[in-house]
């Protein structure tokens, strides 16, 4: 019995770490997945997120992603994106994927991916997620740690 007792938790350990080094990394917040630079190497294209060049990239704090976090819907208020100028109300029913990273410049910034639409994203957790279309519901912004600053907002078009 207490080998059987022994097997079992040893097979429960191995699932938990199996299950954790598969995900991005673990969630700093609801709705939050935080990649760092092997997870989320797939938001960089030919050394670049967006137009910005990339020097590295990094796993962000839990601090950073709050600071980040906390002024956007203030921010889209007040820039009120002709595309979607209500963009600030949908904050709430979007999931953000975020990564570190560091430009050319030295720069810290972190990259906010927002999607509202999980239903056909279930691993939105694990892998970076990139939509053609679909409107205000997928965008991004990038954050700057420093200046506490928003720049680069993208909101996809629609088709």
């Amino acid at each position: 019995m207490k080998r059987k007792t022994t097997l079992s938790t040893l097979a429960l350990a191995l699932v938990t770490l199996f299950a954790s080094s598969a995900s991005a990394k673990p969630s700093v917040a609801p709705g939050v997945a935080n990649f760092d630079a092997k997870s989320g190497a797939a938001f960089a294209h030919k050394g670049k997120i967006g137009a910005t060049k990339i020097a590295s990239m990094f796993l962000a704090s839990k601090a950073d992603i709050a600071r980040a976090r906390a002024g956007l819907a203030a921010f889209l208020k007040k820039k009120r994106p002709a595309r979607s100028p209500r963009l600030h109300r949908k904050l709430s029913k979007t999931v953000v994927q975020i990564v570190g990273f560091v430009t050319k410049g030295g720069e810290r910034r972190l990259l906010m991916n927002h999607l509202c639409d999980t239903k056909w994203h279930r691993k939105w957790r694990k892998v970076p997620i990139f939509v053609d279309d679909g409107g205000d519901c997928y965008f991004s912004v990038e954050y700057r740690l420093k200046k506490g600053t928003y720049l680069n907002l993208q909101i996809n078009g629609e088709a």
